[in-house]
């Protein structure tokens, strides 16, 4: 029942003093919801809890942090809802309310702070990212009419290899353009390229993957609203595609991914060069 922030503070903290722009991931996410709370049968309890958590930690960094991912993950392309909430636990106890309820508890406790949310699976032109597109700014929309604070949208962009000529950059940059045209910034938030069907060789796996964080980064930061972009992770032995025994990431030949900006050894590949002439080539800010 104690909680216990230690790590975090010392993150922050050293985030702060290094001149380090600070992030918040995430605040509510059906994949971290405590066994505690799906349990909670009553709504006037849950909804304490809610406010009490996402409360105490933007109190606690309140100030200090860039912005938070206030929700992650909470749509669902298959849902049956018309507004495509996923079936979570929050939605499941407080109803669709629980958005709302969530954001402004945030803004009220770290009102200097931008409000995201963060979703995964709006890049491919495909039924499953065309619905989950079109759910996202309906709801974005209600929020707005509601006078829920929110200020980005936050693109997980997990790419992968072999969905690339799925990739419709026409469809992606009219999606880019709908959510800066109801002025909310766009954020490349878990940005990194799957090589599962890639190549063994290095040379040539290394240059398939730079060449899609380009083209994909070419699309994304010629809108204007595009102010961030986080590799999630460094390192390739450092990724989460690294770690997860997830079979779609495991390649055929047995070798280690390559996805990220740095190998092993922290020595830039050509994803790293990728990433920076994107940057250079983008228009201004």
């Amino acid at each position: 029942g104690a909680m216990n922030l230690s790590d975090a503070d010392s993150l922050v903290d050293w985030g702060i003093k290094h001149g380090k722009k600070v992030r918040g991931h995430n605040l509510l996410w059906h994949g971290q919801t405590p066994d505690w709370y799906k349990s909670i049968g009553d709504r006037a309890y849950a909804e304490k809890m809610l406010v009490e958590h996402v409360g105490s930690m933007c109190g606690r960094f309140a100030g200090r942090m860039h912005s938070w991912d206030v929700v992650n993950e909470i749509l669902d392309p298959g849902s049956d809802r018309p507004d495509g909430l996923d079936d979570n636990a929050f939605l499941k106890i407080l109803g669709p309310d629980y958005v709302d309820l969530a954001f402004r508890t945030a803004r009220q406790a770290d009102p200097k702070a931008l409000l995201v949310i963060n979703d995964y699976n709006f890049e491919y032109n495909t039924d499953n990212n065309v619905r989950k597109r079109r759910f996202l700014l309906a709801l974005l929309d209600g929020m707005k009419q509601r006078g829920t604070p929110v200020d980005a949208v936050g693109i997980q962009s997990h790419l992968w290899l072999n969905r690339r000529e799925r990739f419709d950059q026409n469809a992606f940059a009219n999606f880019l353009k709908d959510g800066a045209d109801r002025g909310l910034g766009i954020m490349i938030t878990e940005l990194d390229v799957i090589d599962s069907s890639a190549p063994g060789d290095i040379a040539a796996r290394d240059a398939e993957v730079a060449s899609m964080y380009k083209d994909y980064l070419g699309v994304a930061l010629d809108n204007p609203a595009t102010k961030t972009v986080i590799t999630w992770g460094l390192a390739d032995p450092d990724s989460w595609i690294s770690h997860y025994a997830i079979d779609e990431f495991k390649r055929a030949d047995g070798l280690p991914p390559r996805p990220l900006p740095f190998d092993g050894d922290l020595k830039p590949k050509p994803a790293y060069f990728a990433i920076a002439d994107a940057f250079k080539a983008a228009p201004g800010r």
